[in-house]
Formats: C-alpha cells, sequence, structure tokens
C-alpha cells in the first residue's frame, strides 16, 4: 500500500504596508504589551505560530539578543495541546537562533518580570504548580504544564 501524499500550502503573509497599519493600530492600545510584543516577535523574526507558541522566557537571551527556538506547540486530538522539543533534521522545522530587534528586549524583559510577580502570587497561593510560558502568558490563560 502506498503512503498518501500529504499537500502543504504555503501561509499567506502581510504586506509591508499591512503590517504597518497593524503596528500603529498596537501602539494605540496601552492594555496589551503583551500583544504588542507578540505580533512583534512574529513580525520582526518570522517566527512559525507553533514556535511562537512554545516560546519561554528562558529561551531568550538579553544579553545577546538572540532567541533560541528549541520547542514548539501542537495539537492532536489524542493529546491535546502538547509543547515538544524540536527536533533537528525534522521536515520543516530545526533548532535554531534569531537576533531580536533591540526595541523588544525591554518589553520582554519587563513582561517577563510581570509574570514572574504573577507567578509566584499565583504559586504562594496554591493556584498552580507548574511554570507560565510565554505563550500562556499572551493567552491570558492559566494553561499549566507539568515539568
Amino acid at each position: 500500500m502506498d503512503k498518501p501524499k500529504v499537500e502543504y500550502k504555503e501561509s499567506e503573509v502581510y504586506t509591508l504596508e499591512e503590517a504597518s497599519i497593524l503596528l500603529k493600530c498596537l501602539e494605540l492600545e496601552s492594555d496589551v504589551p503583551h500583544w504588542q510584543i507578540i505580533i512583534k516577535l512574529a513580525i520582526t523574526t518570522g517566527m512559525r505560530r507553533s514556535e511562537l507558541f512554545g516560546l519561554e522566557f528562558k529561551h531568550i537571551d538579553y544579553d545577546n539578543g538572540i532567541v533560541h527556538f528549541k520547542q514548539a506547540l501542537t495539537y492532536t486530538k489524542e493529546k491535546g495541546y502538547q509543547v515538544h522539543e524540536i527536533r533537528k533534521g525534522n521536515r520543516t522545522f530545526n533548532q535554531r537562533d534569531i537576533v531580536l530587534s533591540k526595541s523588544l528586549i525591554t518589553p520582554i524583559k519587563n513582561l517577563n518580570t510581570f509574570v514572574k510577580k504573577k507567578e509566584w502570587l499565583l504559586k504562594n497561593c496554591g493556584w498552580m504548580e507548574s511554570t507560565i510560558s510565554f505563550w500562556q502568558t499572551v493567552q491570558g490563560n492559566l494553561l499549566t504544564r507539568k515539568h
């Protein structure tokens, strides 16, 4: 029996004008710094959605301004959402490093500080036993992931 061939379609990307409009609209919103960061990361780094969703603050090297892509978020009907390590040599994904825009480093640090305070409060109130990833912070959900 022959293995079925899977056809992959290309994703549509924003034009320079559309990206510019999106960034201008984000700057007008002061209550969503997490969305400003995640969208700017997506636009400036070319990160895949699964990489953005698997990103944790520990993967960011603030001193050198580098993001280390080490894991991704995937979904299956059987297991639901799972964060897994990106294996080198995979068909479409591989671990890689990308330089961050200097304008994003301070906002990411500030968001990380906020998340650490929030996580500390939640843990000390007995609400959560695992860490909050970058994506979970952006989502605003307290999805927990056991380590």
